[in-house]
């Protein structure tokens, strides 16, 4: 009888294709892997803490917060255009042409306080800049996922936004995603690593290495079942420093601005906090 682990994902809901995805996965495996989809970065950090998921594919301030917690351990990076990182940007509308210092002024959209590209990364870049003013901000709005972020901006409900670019494969020239057409980048903040593939000390070391073998061996024709959402070219192995940077930039904002609070509850059936 095959060991049955779940898999939090950072997504809404599961497509066909992600099903069929970790049906591929188990097959190259002695394990089954079960995927749990999980929307929010408490959510995420609490399915690990209550032992409704024993691996996660972590967005990386939950795997910092999860490392250094000792709940978690990466077992492997994603990796896509051959990076293993991606640019936090700062983005406004082409007209008018307004300096970052002008557009800071007026109305600025945010994903979240747990979000590394569209929050702590950029006000860890505008801190060290000396952007943020003592007057403040006009408006701050948290809108909880980048493409909101693209819309207020889009729309003119922003000034300015913060969300995450990439990287040209053959330059290191950042580049917009398709759904950012129209807006411009005012501003590139810091780099963040991709996300983390972790596993709970409920997981062994066997069951460990079974995985990290099976996700050595998916094919980019498997990879694609995951979707633009996921989308991912390959897993690296070699995880070895690879949150270190973002650990010594967020330390303090983790540490006082957006602590999670322990012990947490899960309710699997909402894949949030419970009250």
């Amino acid at each position: 009888m095959h060991t049955v682990l779940k898999f939090a994902l950072p997504v809404a809901h599961l497509t066909k294709e992600q099903i069929a995805f970790f049906r591929l996965l188990s097959s190259r495996s002695y394990l089954e892997f079960q995927p749990l989809p999980i929307l929010t970065h408490a959510g995420l950090c609490a399915a690990i803490e209550a032992d409704a998921a024993q691996i996660l594919w972590a967005p990386p301030l939950v795997a910092l917060d999860l490392w250094e917690w000792g709940s978690a351990q990466p077992l492997a990076t994603v990796v896509r255009k051959g990076r293993t990182s991606y640019p936090a940007v700062l983005v406004a509308r082409p007209e008018p042409q307004q300096e970052l210092a002008t557009l800071l002024k007026g109305r600025v959209a945010w994903v979240s306080k747990l979000s590394a590209a569209g929050y702590v990364v950029p006000m860890r870049f505008l801190e060290s800049e000396g952007l943020v003013g003592s007057e403040g901000f006009q408006e701050q709005r948290f809108l909880y996922s980048h493409q909101g972020v693209l819309q207020a901006v889009l729309q003119g409900q922003a000034d300015v936004g913060a969300t995450y670019g990439r990287l040209s494969r053959t330059s290191s020239a950042v580049e917009l995603r398709p759904e950012a057409e129209g807006l411009r980048v005012v501003a590139v903040a810091g780099y963040v690593p991709n996300e983390v593939i972790m596993t709970s000390r409920k997981v062994s070391e066997l069951e460990r290495l079974s995985l990290g073998e099976a996700l050595r061996r998916t094919s980019l024709g498997d990879l694609q079942l995951l979707g633009v959402e996921l989308g991912v070219e390959r897993f690296s192995l070699q995880v070895g420093e690879h949150l270190e940077p973002l650990m010594r930039l967020t330390h303090r904002a983790r540490s006082s601005e957006i602590p999670l609070q322990r012990p947490l509850q899960f309710s699997e059936e909402l894949g949030e906090l419970s009250a």
